[in-house]
């Protein structure tokens, strides 16, 4: 596959660009965003969303401080320790990932935040499902709820979950100080929901998520369009980052 680490270097960079890596192994994705963030660092290339689909994996946020409650061994999957936001997640065939590569002003974290999820929201209300944020609930760990939700069932359940990482990318003349993001925000689509069982994902129940193809029903999703709209839509939510 052809990577991303030799792109030229430029004066400022302002565009945004959107790279579809179609699927790939989590370490290799992992390296990837590295190396694409140090270059951001050095504005060697624009803000940057890679758009891929993973083989099955199970990653571990900087979030999650006892393993034994949110884990049932065996795993069905490889782990992986990562140091963005949030706890255990599982990544695989049938789920849309996207990870932004962006260099922001640091007091704009919460903004940017909120646009990784509302993206998730209109993607999920573009397919006719009334996904909610629950943004304001805090979680039993004290955290702000996030990701977009959707009531199935008169259950709370996840269809896409969030959670980045930053590092300091230094200040401008002014002393506005920058970070540049890593990871991003999984949404479930035809995503088999079994490689979740053995875990509390996002440190909830065993069986809070859900995914596109089981609220629409089989046969009645197709990933291919959801990455398309998911790319139309990135723009609108994020221009303003650049």
């Amino acid at each position: 596959m052809d990577t991303l680490t030799t792109l030229p270097k430029k004066e400022r960079s302002t565009d945004l660009e959107i790279k579809d890596l179609g699927k790939m192994e989590y370490s290799e994705s992992l390296t990837l965003q590295e190396t694409l963030r140090l270059q951001r660092i050095n504005e060697q290339i624009p803000n940057m969303v890679l758009m891929v689909e993973h083989f099955p994996v199970y990653t571990l946020g900087k979030d999650l401080v006892d393993k034994s409650k949110l884990i049932k061994y065996p795993l069905l999957a490889p782990i992986f320790n990562v140091n963005r936001g949030g706890k255990i997640t599982f990544h695989g065939p049938g789920q849309l990932v996207c990870y932004f590569i962006f260099k922001i002003p640091l007091p704009a974290i919460g903004r940017f935040v909120d646009a990784i999820e509302e993206l998730t929201l209109s993607l999920a209300n573009e397919q006719g499902i009334a996904a909610y944020s629950r943004q304001n609930e805090v979680d039993i760990y004290g955290k702000n709820i996030r990701g977009a939700w959707y009531r199935l069932e008169g259950e709370h359940k996840k269809i896409a979950a969030q959670g980045i990482e930053t590092k300091s990318a230094g200040s401008d003349a002014q002393g506005n100080k920058y970070i540049v993001t890593m990871h991003g925000f999984a949404f479930n689509v035809s995503t088999d929901l079994n490689y979740f069982t053995p875990i509390n994902a996002c440190g909830f129940r065993y069986d809070v998520m859900t995914s596109v193809e089981e609220v629409l029903g089989q046969g009645k999703v197709s990933f291919d369009k959801m990455k398309e709209q998911c790319q139309a839509k990135i723009p609108h939510f994020f221009n303003s980052f650049s």
